[in-house]
């Protein structure tokens, strides 16, 4: 008896690898997969019904040892340095998806130019 299960079509795994679009060599993008196509639902994913949390905890130390005194702003520069090292640890953090004409959702990942961009942005934070 021939069984009824319909068989999945084999994933072509090309269509998920990293690649440079031609028109600019400081992006990466590849196809969602798996739960990241999950995550890719143009209408829920605009409404902010998909948001990616990452939760990390930080130590904080005396500006230099011996010190009891910790300042504001050495709290905001310790902060600072925090969240430049979890966008080099984490990329991840860093993808933006975009879809096609068809829906279908994919990855999109730019390294930053030099330091000045994440630290830019984690002055803003």
């Amino acid at each position: 008896m021939a069984s009824r299960v319909r068989r999945m079509p084999p994933i072509k795994v090309d269509d998920y690898r990293w690649q440079t679009p031609p028109n600019d060599p400081t992006l990466r993008v590849r196809r969602a997969c798996a739960t990241e196509a999950m995550f890719g639902i143009q209408a829920s994913a605009q409404h902010g019904e998909n948001d990616f949390y990452i939760a990390a905890t930080v130590h904080l130390h005396a500006p230099f040892p011996g010190s009891e005194t910790f300042t504001l702003r050495d709290l905001e520069r310790k902060t600072q340095s925090s969240l430049v090292e979890l966008r080099f640890s984490q990329p991840q953090i860093a993808v933006t998806l975009s879809w096609d004409k068809q829906g279908n959702c994919s990855l999109q990942y730019r390294a930053p130019k030099d330091m000045d961009e994440p630290n830019g942005i984690a002055r803003s934070s």
